[in-house]
C-alpha cells in the first residue's frame, strides 16, 4: 500500500459526457515522491482535500469602522478579549432601550499554518458546544493522522469532521492573529493577571468589601488560597472537604518573570513533569498523575475535570500556573 502526501493548487475540474469529473491538480511539492505517484496511475484512492487558506467573517462597527469584537494578548501568549478602545459600557437603565449597533460583515482570510500554530501551542479555547480536543488533534494530524481517525473515534462521518475543524479555525482566527503577532515580537504581551478568587454561584461580588468589615467576621485577604467543593461533598455536608489551591500571584508571576526569555518545548515540559513528579506549594491537584492518565489511558482534560469535579475552565487556569511553575523549576536546574 502506498502513501503521498502532498500541497497542491486546484486548477480546474472538467466535466466528460460519460459523467465522470476530472480533477486537475498543480504542485511543485512532490519532493522524491513522484516515482511513488507514477506507480498509483490508475489504481483507486482514498482522496482528501482541506484548505490552506481559513475564510472567516469579522463583524464591523459601521459608526466606528472597528470590529465588534477586539483582542488582547499577555505576556504568557495568551489571548483575551477586551472592549474596542474608547468605548465605555452602556449602562441599561429600566425604560431606555439599549442602543442597537449597527454592524457589517467583512470576510478575511488567513493562512490555516497559523491557525493551527495557536491551536497547538495549546493557546486556543474550548467552547461549550465544540467539548472536542482540537489541540490533540491538531497536533496529531502534523503527526500524519487523518479526519478519517477521528471520524471513526467521535462517530462522525469525514464531511463532518472536516465541518467542525473548518468552524472551530474560523471561531479562533482573530485571536490567533494576536497571539502570532505576539510570538514573532511584533507586539508585546501586557502583563499577565492572575485570578485567585472565586465568586459563588448566583451571587454577585461587593465592590466594597475590603473597604467594610462586620464585626465579628474575618476579613479574607484576596491572595488567600481557593477553596474548591465537589458536588458530593457538598451534598453530604462533609467536614473531610477537598481544597484546590491557586498559586500566590507573585509566586506565578516570579515564575513568569524567570523563564519568559526561555522557549521550552512543551514536550520536553510534559516529560519532565512525568519523570520528575514536581510538586509545588499552593497546589495540591497532582498533575503527574493526571498527566501520565492522559498519555497513558487516553483521557481527555475536560474527562479528568469532570471526575475531579471542576469545570475545565478551572483546571486549566490551575494548570497552565503549574506548567509556569515547572518552567522555572527547569530554568534554575538548566533543564531547560
Amino acid at each position: 500500500m502506498s502513501y503521498v502526501s502532498y500541497k497542491a493548487k486546484l486548477k480546474k475540474i472538467n466535466l466528460k459526457p460519460d459523467g465522470t469529473k476530472e480533477i486537475v491538480l498543480e504542485t511543485a511539492d512532490l519532493q522524491g515522491q513522484l516515482e511513488t505517484l507514477s506507480d498509483m496511475i490508475g489504481t483507486k484512492l482514498e482522496v482528501t482535500h482541506d484548505d490552506e487558506v481559513v475564510t472567516y467573517a469579522v463583524q464591523i462597527n459601521t459608526k466606528t469602522n472597528k470590529p465588534i469584537r477586539e483582542y488582547k494578548v499577555d505576556e504568557t501568549g495568551v489571548v483575551s478579549e477586551v472592549k474596542p478602545e474608547g468605548e465605555q459600557v452602556e449602562l441599561e437603565l429600566d425604560g431606555v432601550p439599549k442602543e442597537v449597533i449597527e454592524t457589517k460583515s467583512e470576510e478575511k482570510e488567513l493562512d490555516k499554518e497559523i491557525i493551527d500554530d495557536f491551536i497547538a501551542a495549546g493557546m486556543s479555547p474550548i467552547f461549550e458546544d465544540m467539548p472536542y480536543e482540537f489541540t490533540d488533534m491538531v497536533r496529531r494530524l502534523r503527526d500524519g493522522e487523518t479526519y478519517v481517525k477521528f471520524a471513526n473515534e467521535l462517530d462522525m462521518t469525514v464531511i463532518e469532521v472536516g465541518a467542525m475543524f473548518d468552524e472551530y479555525r474560523k471561531r479562533v482566527a482573530e485571536m490567533a492573529i494576536k497571539w502570532d503577532l505576539w510570538r514573532n515580537g511584533k507586539i508585546k504581551g501586557e502583563p499577565a493577571v492572575q485570578q485567585v478568587t472565586e465568586t459563588i454561584e448566583g451571587t454577585e461580588p461587593d465592590p466594597n468589601a475590603e473597604q467594610e468589615s462586620t464585626e465579628g467576621e474575618e476579613q479574607i485577604p484576596p491572595t488567600e488560597e481557593v477553596n474548591f467543593e465537589t458536588e458530593e461533598q457538598d451534598q453530604a455536608e462533609s467536614t473531610d472537604q477537598e481544597t484546590v489551591k491557586t498559586p500566590e500571584p507573585e509566586q506565578v508571576t516570579e515564575a513568569k518573570k524567570e523563564v519568559t526569555a526561555v522557549d521550552i518545548d512543551n514536550e520536553a515540559l510534559e516529560k519532565y513533569i512525568l519523570e520528575h513528579k514536581p510538586k509545588f506549594d499552593g497546589i495540591e491537584l497532582d498533575f503527574p498523575e493526571l498527566l501520565r492518565q492522559r498519555k497513558e489511558e487516553g483521557k481527555t482534560w475536560m474527562n479528568i475535570a469532570s471526575v475531579i469535579n471542576l469545570s475545565s475552565s478551572k483546571l486549566s487556569t490551575i494548570w497552565k500556573s503549574y506548567k509556569e511553575l515547572v518552567a522555572k523549576k527547569m530554568t534554575e536546574e538548566g533543564a531547560a
